[in-house]
């Protein structure tokens, strides 16, 4: 392990951040193990698989922590008053048969919650067991907690902001694309769709759900305003087709395949934006609130003699789950 770690510092040394980072986030999309090397993680639990800090990333490769399904990833950096989200898709390369290119960056999603009062009881982890990352901290009484995971079933990427008080998140949502396309917004969805200089077709896809409060197209992203809880879900794909008789192209653009999978995501997550007037009481007296989750998992291979069991998205009003399980979105869990 030192031996990788002082070759991949070797690495940085000889290369700009915009070239290196992407591998690194290619790894960490498939292992989702953090290169924390500026901060110590302290283990929050006897198994040690918990990695916390009581302070925010400032760093992509030493600091911000990753989620990821096998293809699409994320390094989170956890600053309570603009959440940083770098977003990764693994076929996006620049290059072909004569040249293998470079692993190119998606782009930068970023959340701005302005806050009036300073943060306290700041925490930032990323739990391996479930490859679960959480902020939470408290501003002004109000207890803030954030959420996030890649789903490998659902093939989305979930963002959850909530609170202890309702109407407590106001900010806004925008995108840079990591190839300057100007993004397409809509009330509620924020789309980017380009080619590489090498004929590569992409598309990202950010779909916002509010529960409470409103939502509004700005001509630089999307605002929100009094909203008691905010869902992002986020899809990504290409044209790439690991089939060199086809031209490696599906001779498709990924706009319908993302739409479906953040369609699908959107519609399963009933639970997460399921108004008054649809929910129904749990049938469990202990399970807290009256949504609660179905799990749906799906295993891949990670590793050597390892299996990620990533979330699946389907939730269900109604159903029984133990009550250790708090949110209305599944979660992940590794099994050996």
């Amino acid at each position: 392990m030192k031996r990788y770690l002082s070759a991949s510092l070797k690495i940085r040394e000889r290369r700009h951040p915009a070239e290196h980072a992407n591998v690194w986030l290619g790894l960490a999309t498939l292992w989702l193990i953090p290169l924390a090397l500026g901060q110590a993680a302290q283990p929050a639990t006897p198994s040690g698989q918990v990695l916390w800090y009581d302070q925010s990333a400032g760093n992509w490769e030493s600091e911000a922590l990753p989620i990821g399904n096998g293809r699409l990833g994320a390094m989170i950096f956890g600053v309570s008053e603009k959440e940083t989200v770098q977003l990764n898709e693994d076929s996006l390369w620049l290059g072909d048969e004569n040249d293998t290119g470079m692993y190119q960056n998606l782009g930068e999603c970023e959340v701005a919650l302005p806050r009036a009062k300073p943060v306290e009881n700041y925490r930032r982890e990323l739990d391996i067991s479930r490859a679960v990352h959480t902020v939470s901290y408290t501003s002004d009484g109000v207890m803030f907690r954030r959420e996030a995971f890649a789903s490998l079933p659902d093939q989305v990427m979930v963002f959850r902001f909530t609170s202890d008080k309702p109407g407590s998140h106001s900010g806004s949502i925008t995108f840079k694309d990591g190839h300057d396309v100007k993004p397409v917004i809509g009330p509620n969805m924020i789309t980017t769709a380009g080619k590489l200089v090498n004929g590569l077709q992409f598309e990202s896809q950010i779909r916002v759900i509010n529960d409470g409060g409103t939502l509004t197209a700005t001509p630089t992203g999307i605002a929100f305003e009094n909203v008691n809880s905010l869902t992002l879900m986020v899809g990504a794909g290409t044209d790439y087709l690991n089939q060199r008789a086809k031209g490696w192209r599906t001779g498709e653009a990924p706009h319908r395949l993302v739409t479906e999978q953040i369609d699908k995501a959107a519609t399963s997550s009933v639970c997460a934006r399921c108004a008054p007037s649809r929910r129904r009481p749990s049938s469990n007296p202990s399970a807290a609130g009256p949504c609660r989750p179905k799990m749906a998992s799906s295993a891949a291979r990670v590793g050597s003699g390892t299996r990620l069991a990533a979330p699946g998205i389907a939730s269900i009003c109604g159903s029984t789950m133990p009550s250790a399980v708090t949110m209305p979105i599944s979660r992940p869990w590794l099994t050996r």
